[in-house]
C-alpha cells in the first residue's frame, strides 16, 4: 500500500507541474497563481502545496524536468579525454536542438524561461541558480578548450571565446526558435548550424 501511495503521489506532482506547464505559458509566471494551477491540476491547492512550498519552487521543478537529463548528458561529454571531448560537444549540441525541435515540453518550458518569464520578486533565487548553472556551464566549456589547446588540437583557440561564443549562439537559437518556430527548420538545420559554430571557434 505504501508503494502505491509513493506512486500516486508522484503522478500527483507531475500532474501538477503538467498544470504549470499549460498557465505559465498563458498567462506568464508573474501573472499566474497557485490556486490557477491546483484548478488546472484538478487538485486542491493544499496538494500543491504539499508538493511545492511556492510558486518559484513549482517554476524551479518544471525547469528541472527538461534540464537535468541534458545536464547529466553534459557532464558525460565533458569528461571524455583524448581528444574525442569537442566532436561530442558538437553532438550534443546537436542534439539539443533536435530535441528542442521535437519535444514539446522542451518547447513549452523554454518559451516560459525565455518569453514568458520576469525574474523578479519571487522568481529571484531562481534566477540566481540559473546564472549558477550558466557559469558552470561556460567554466566546464573553457575547461575543455583549454585541454584541447594544451593537447595541441586546437592550438589557437581561446578557451574563453570559444566556450562563450557556444553558449551564446546556442541560446540565441533557442530563443530565436521559440518566438517564431516557422522561421527555422530546425530539425533539419540543428546540424548545420552548430557546424557553423563550432568552425567559428576552431
Amino acid at each position: 500500500m505504501a508503494r502505491r501511495t509513493k506512486a500516486e503521489a508522484e503522478q500527483t506532482r507531475e500532474q501538477i507541474l503538467d498544470a504549470a506547464e499549460a498557465v505559465f505559458l498563458d498567462r506568464g509566471v508573474a501573472r499566474a497563481s497557485l490556486a490557477e494551477i491546483a484548478q488546472a491540476a484538478g487538485v486542491t491547492r493544499g496538494a500543491v502545496y504539499w508538493h511545492f512550498r511556492n510558486k518559484a519552487d513549482v517554476f524551479d521543478a518544471m525547469y528541472c524536468r527538461v534540464h537535468l537529463p541534458m545536464e547529466d548528458l553534459f557532464n558525460q561529454v565533458l569528461a571524455l579525454e583524448d581528444g574525442a571531448a569537442v566532436d561530442a560537444l558538437r553532438d550534443y549540441c546537436v542534439q539539443s536542438l533536435l530535441s528542442l525541435a521535437r519535444n514539446p515540453r522542451r518547447q513549452r518550458v523554454y518559451s516560459i524561461l525565455f518569453h514568458r518569464c520576469e525574474f523578479i520578486d519571487e522568481l529571484r533565487d531562481s534566477n540566481e541558480r540559473l546564472i549558477a548553472i550558466q557559469h558552470r556551464g561556460l567554466a566546464s566549456m573553457e575547461a575543455l578548450f583549454r585541454r584541447e589547446r594544451a593537447l595541441g588540437t586546437l592550438p589557437n583557440v581561446c578557451p574563453r571565446l570559444a566556450a562563450v561564443t557556444i553558449h551564446t549562439a546556442m541560446l540565441g537559437l533557442y530563443f530565436d526558435y521559440l518566438r517564431e518556430p516557422t522561421a527555422y527548420d530546425l530539425e533539419n538545420q540543428a546540424a548545420p548550424l552548430v557546424d557553423l559554430i563550432f568552425r567559428c571557434v576552431s
